[in-house]
């Protein structure tokens, strides 16, 4: 207990001098208040699902738990990092988490008065959450991995760590060495599971199953290769990287998802002008024999072109000029990941995927052509989409199970409180 006493002491300080900041009427004293518990922002009516992401929590993985939920309630985030912020949906409540003092606790939820909180990560919170599950919110700790050195302090450092797992009442892990470590700073073993870590994939993209019927009787046997979300500045690279890989397979045909659909007449033309063969997918034509570039100008369709072709290069991720999308829709549907060095907001994916040697990383735009030529012997390209199918798929079971506790916890708490 003399951790938990010296923690309180710390926070108490801390709140001391936030305390002072919050009289100021700026930015940063709003900042200062919502860390003492106060909000200008009412409680909605209605269940409040209140979700925490620790700084080593995934932004990403919260994101898709989020969006996956099928019960109407009010999102409260709390978070460290405001930049994940634009993530959740728009009418997401977002705030700073308390200091761990108890007047600002007991501000927070007094205000808030939260039906489940979600706690992603760790650096967990002894005196909220202790709190939080007293008011009889449900609390679920998910991808709970606490640092191994913790186990070799002495006890009485570990004092807090061992208060924040108490107060949990289901947590979700990876492994049974994770639940030993867990179960060493207080968790209840019998509340804990191991179903992974959460996914950070979305659900699979829908397709149309009579356009894909359709085009895959066109395509027959013919070897295919996609390029998803293709800026501007990188459709001369995708045109000459298919110009070099059609010398090995002169009927390969490039699916070419251009960032802009309203570009598709004008690069049609471009194509043309060059003395290639080239068809729209918004006149609803199929590639003939002839055609080399199907440009697929439509919305919403990438789910059927991942299922058509085997590999597919991310666009923006040579001049990573745009967002870019995220790599596991490639990857969930069985696609080979081809990516430049600028990976912007999926950097931690496209890492993931690296280890797992489930992704091909070109480093310079001349190298795209080599690449798709060496991935289209079968073998190579099966055993990277394999690779990545696995890490993609890794953890759906944790996400469907928090998804359970958390839709379960909602649906008891009814009405508004």
């Amino acid at each position: 207990m003399i951790g938990l006493w010296r923690h309180r002491l710390r926070a108490r300080a801390e709140a001391a001098n936030l305390s002072r900041q919050a009289r100021i009427a700026d930015d940063a004293g709003q900042q200062a208040a919502q860390r003492l518990g106060r909000s200008d922002v009412d409680r909605p009516d209605g269940p409040l699902l209140w979700l925490h992401l620790a700084p080593d929590g995934r932004a990403s993985a919260a994101a898709d738990l989020v969006a996956r939920l099928e019960i109407p309630c009010s999102l409260l985030l709390t978070r460290s990092d405001p930049t994940v912020d634009a993530l959740f949906p728009d009418d997401t409540l977002c705030q700073n988490l308390p200091v761990d003092d108890d007047r600002a606790v007991d501000a927070f939820l007094d205000h808030w008065r939260p039906d489940a909180c979600v706690w992603l990560g760790g650096t967990w919170s002894p005196v909220l959450l202790s709190a939080t599950r007293e008011r009889n919110c449900f609390t679920l700790a998910l991808d709970a991995i606490p640092a191994q050195p913790e186990l070799r302090r002495p006890r009485w450092r570990t004092g807090a760590k061992r208060a924040d797992l108490a107060a949990f009442d289901h947590i979700l892990t990876r492994t049974q060495a994770d639940v030993a470590r867990l179960v060493a700073h207080g968790a209840d073993p019998d509340i804990i599971e191991t179903p992974g870590l959460l996914e950070a994939a979305p659900p699979p993209l829908p397709c149309n199953d009579a356009d894909w019927n359709a085009l895959s009787a066109a395509l027959a046997a013919r070897p295919v290769w996609l390029a998803v979300d293709v800026p501007a500045d990188e459709i001369d690279v995708v045109l000459a990287a298919h110009e070099r890989a059609s010398r090995l397979a002169h009927r390969l045909l490039l699916i070419l998802v251009p960032e802009d659909p309203a570009t598709g007449a004008g690069l049609l033309a471009r194509i043309e002008a060059a003395g290639g063969h080239a068809t729209l997918r918004s006149r609803d034509d199929e590639p003939s024999f002839e055609c080399q570039v199907f440009i697929a100008d439509t919305a919403d369709e990438a789910g059927l072109w991942y299922r058509l072709a085997p590999i597919a290069f991310m666009g923006n991720t040579l001049s990573g000029q745009g967002a870019g999308r995220n790599p596991f829709e490639a990857a969930r549907l069985g696609a080979v990941v081809v990516h430049g060095p600028a990976t912007n907001g999926f950097t931690g994916i496209y890492g993931a995927l690296g280890r797992a040697r489930g992704c091909v990383a070109v480093r310079q735009p001349g190298d795209l052509g080599g690449e798709i030529e060496r991935l289209l012997a079968p073998d190579r390209a099966a055993e990277i989409a394999h690779n990545a199918w696995g890490v993609a798929t890794d953890g759906a079971e944790a996400t469907d199970r928090a998804l359970a506790l958390i839709e379960d916890a909602l649906g008891d708490a009814g009405g508004p409180r």
